[in-house]
């Protein structure tokens, strides 16, 4: 995670706005990029009602019909697919590949898509 979180800090502007998994330990987090969605737990533990945002970036996840117009509803401009992303969420992989990957490093893969 922290080799491709130096891709991501050498890569994406500071103010860039990604999508991952909803986990604590994402590779955004150490990279200090903002993120569509952080950790459920800390959301639940101040009051917010995160469901429907977890179930768009579950959505975009899966590559569904409604995947693009989430990415742009919600102005993503990156996206990372890590063991996170592909153990807690059902992930298409051939979705993103219509994107340019612009970063890579083990298992860990970011596209940009805005």
């Amino acid at each position: 995670a922290v080799q491709i979180a130096e891709e991501i800090k050498r890569k994406t502007p500071p103010n860039a706005l990604f999508l991952n998994a909803p986990t604590y330990n994402s590779a955004v987090v150490l990279s200090g990029r903002r993120s569509l969605m952080r950790y459920s737990g800390h959301l639940s533990s101040y009051g917010i009602d995160y469901e429907p945002r977890e179930n768009e970036v579950k959505r975009i996840y899966e590559g569904s019909g409604l995947a693009a117009g989430l990415l742009k509803k919600n102005a993503i401009e990156y996206v990372l697919i890590s063991p996170e992303e592909t153990s807690n969420l059902r992930v298409d992989p051939a979705y993103f590949e219509r994107f340019t990957k612009i970063a890579e490093a083990g298992a860990y893969r970011v596209y940009k898509v805005n």
